[in-house]
């Protein structure tokens, strides 16, 4: 008995992560497409740029202890005394960045400023990059693109921490892990992942820099 013959279908089904880069695309067409919302989406960064600028002058004398700490450790990173650097407690990716700053001649509380306001810039932008991967629809993308830009302004004048920095370190990461498809040829974007989340670890893990400073021989001067 003869089989019947199954005609070969004429539609050539393309990767999952295409397929996925595809429709990210074109929801952000749709989004740049409407000229009220592009400039929703601005307004939002215009709000947090602006927001951050006045909230960071308005509370430039804000100061709290973990802040004092962290800011005492930045002094001893920045002057080369790396025995009294490392923490045992406090996360060292925070202490590096204000260490950067008071380097390049900024005072103490102007350098806390600066980096908690970056540190808020970079937990809008990731929040951002986490709801736009997630296919909402545009008018719940900008609403919650607004939200995060409001939150994100009044964290980085809430206290001196570590706490914004990781979460916005974070959200990079889960936000890049959604778009970076499951084969060989994308090493690059598993490795930036990785990265972020390294960082993310970095900033916010006690005693990593304890353990980091054993292990590069400045052990016997750290209690």
């Amino acid at each position: 008995m003869l089989k019947p013959k199954i005609p070969e279908s004429g539609v050539v089904l393309g990767r999952p992560g295409a397929v996925a880069r595809f429709e990210l695309a074109a929801q952000l067409d749709s989004i740049f497409a409407s000229a009220k919302l592009r400039l929703a989406l601005l307004g939002a960064f215009a709000f947090l740029a602006l927001g951050l600028l006045v909230a960071g002058a308005q509370n430039s004398h804000q100061v709290n202890t973990q802040g004092v700490a962290y800011l005492l450790l930045a002094k001893h990173y920045a002057s080369g005394e790396f025995g009294l650097a490392v923490s045992s407690y406090w996360s060292p990716l925070l202490s590096w960045l204000l260490a950067l700053e008071l380097k390049a001649g900024w005072n103490d509380l102007a350098a806390a400023r600066i980096v908690m306001g970056l540190s808020g810039a970079l937990f809008w932008l990731g929040a951002a990059l986490l709801l736009f991967v997630c296919r909402l629809s545009a008018l719940s993308f900008l609403v919650g693109v607004w939200l995060v830009a409001f939150a994100a302004v009044v964290w980085s004048v809430e206290y001196i921490g570590h706490d914004l920095l990781g979460a916005g370190l974070l959200l990079l990461a889960v936000s890049g892990s959604f778009s970076v498809e499951e084969e060989s040829d994308c090493g690059w974007g598993f490795l930036g992942i990785g990265l972020l989340c390294l960082c993310a670890i970095v900033s916010c893990c006690s005693g990593l820099g304890l353990w980091s400073a054993k292990g590069v021989g400045f052990g016997p001067q750290i209690k």
